[in-house]
């Protein structure tokens, strides 16, 4: 505040030299013997003030003029700010709005906001919790805020070879990143290293699905169905873990969109309790005059697998909600989206 009040008392002493200057250089031009006219009046004024006339009221007017100037800029300000508030109103209303229709026919119990920024310089994920919505008698944790340190070389290892895949069809450099993975993760039946092997589980899995997927055809079918759930470890006990000691499916859900793979992303939840079964659909989003991408993460509920077509039910919530999403918000781009069946 101090700053702005600063550069406005700046600006009106370099404008009062400009008008002073502009005055005395081109006002008889300008004006001719109507400037001498004006001169006087003032000048009479100041000589010979109406009558109970003192400056003692000239310098309370001159600060309630300041105030009120200042006032303005400030309530500017907040009307500026607002217009973010307001869009946030909006965002919630729209997650309200599409949760409800969507559990009434699909099974969707939860529809929540995470924003996430990928560091390159430190190859850090900060993930934040903007907004949620969740329905009646559903239990939902959400978290606050949460980091991921990606190791530098394995991701760019697993983005070159997928960038060759997609340039020339050639697997070899992504088939040597998986094996080496592998190899890895197979070397000991126990987690050693907690951190490290989390992400290079991560990164595999997502190299894994992305083989299946292209192989398979880029369709829902394959990213939502089977594909959702590796299962490749050959020590199902360290694989679980692996999958459960972190959120690691929004990390992957954020990396899926960093390596250009699809915006849209799905995971299901592999612990015990009322989360078994659960499925998460995320989709990456940017909006306009926002510079972190926004990721919806949408949770349906695990008695969605009583139906006999459930890949083709998560298509169809995929679609309703970016038909929706594109009808009642500002969406800037939506990133390679898969939606066909």
């Amino acid at each position: 505040m101090q700053k702005k009040l600063l550069r406005w008392g700046l600006f009106s002493t370099v404008g009062f030299f400009v008008v002073s200057f502009l005055w005395s250089v081109v006002g008889d031009v300008l004006l001719g013997p109507t400037k001498d006219l004006i001169e006087s009046k003032v000048s009479t004024f100041l000589n010979s003030p109406p009558p109970g006339y003192t400056w003692a009221y000239v310098v309370p007017l001159i600060i309630i003029i300041g105030a009120c100037i200042v006032s303005i800029v400030y309530m500017r300000q907040q009307l500026g700010s607002g217009k973010f508030n307001s869009s946030e109103v909006d965002i919630k209303e729209f997650m309200k709005n599409f949760t409800d229709k969507a559990c009434r026919k699909q099974y969707v119990i939860a529809t929540q906001l995470y924003r996430y920024n990928f560091k390159r310089s430190n190859y850090k994920i900060k993930v934040s919790y903007q907004d949620g919505y969740v329905v009646d008698d559903e239990k939902l944790n959400a978290i606050a805020q949460d980091y991921f340190e990606i190791e530098r070389s394995l991701f760019n290892e697993l983005k070159r070879g997928i960038e060759e895949v997609q340039k020339n069809d050639d697997y070899a450099k992504l088939n040597r990143f998986l094996l080496n993975c592998l190899q890895d993760l197979e070397a000991s039946p126990t987690i050693q290293d907690v951190n490290k092997e989390i992400i290079q589980f991560s990164l595999f899995i997502l190299g894994v699905q992305y083989v299946l997927n292209t192989q398979q055809g880029t369709n829902a079918n394959s990213f939502l169905g089977p594909n959702r759930i590796v299962r490749i470890l050959s020590n199902a006990s360290k694989e679980a873990q692996l999958y459960t000691l972190a959120r690691t499916g929004l990390m992957r859900a954020v990396l899926n969109t960093e390596l250009n793979l699809s915006s849209l992303y799905c995971f299901e939840h592999m612990g015990d309790g009322d989360k078994a079964g659960r499925v998460y659909l995320t989709l990456n989003v940017l909006r306009k005059g926002e510079p972190n991408p926004y990721i919806f993460l949408i949770t349906v509920s695990p008695r969605i697998e009583d139906e006999q077509d459930q890949n083709q039910m998560l298509s169809d919530i995929l679609e309703d909600f970016v038909n929706q999403m594109e009808k009642e918000l500002d969406i800037e781009e939506i990133q390679n989206l898969r939606l066909v069946v």
